[in-house]
C-alpha cells in the first residue's frame, strides 16, 4: 500500500476513536489510542512523504481535531447516554 493511504487511515481512525472517546468511558485508553494514530500519521507523512505532505497533514489535525470533537460533544446531549 502507498505510504499517503496509510497515512489517511492513521488520520480518519485517530479522528474515529476520538469521537467514540467521547461516548465510551474508557479511562483516556481510547484518547491515547487516538493521540497516538494522529502523531503516527503527522510522522509518517514527514518520514514518507516529505515536508509538504507532513506540513499538510499537520495542518489537517490541528483543524480537524477541534472541529471534530466540538461535533462530538455537540451530538452528545442528544443520546440516551446523558
Amino acid at each position: 500500500m502507498n505510504t499517503l493511504v496509510w497515512v489517511v487511515l492513521l488520520l480518519v481512525v485517530g479522528l474515529g476513536v476520538m469521537v467514540l472517546e467521547v461516548f465510551v468511558p474508557s479511562g483516556g485508553i481510547l484518547g491515547f489510542v487516538s493521540v497516538a494514530a494522529l502523531i503516527a500519521a503527522v510522522a509518517t507523512a514527514f518520514l514518507e512523504q516529505g515536508v509538504t505532505a507532513g506540513v499538510a497533514s499537520l495542518a489537517v489535525v490541528v483543524l480537524a481535531v477541534p472541529a471534530v470533537l466540538g461535533l462530538a460533544f455537540r451530538w452528545f446531549p442528544e443520546t440516551s447516554l446523558d
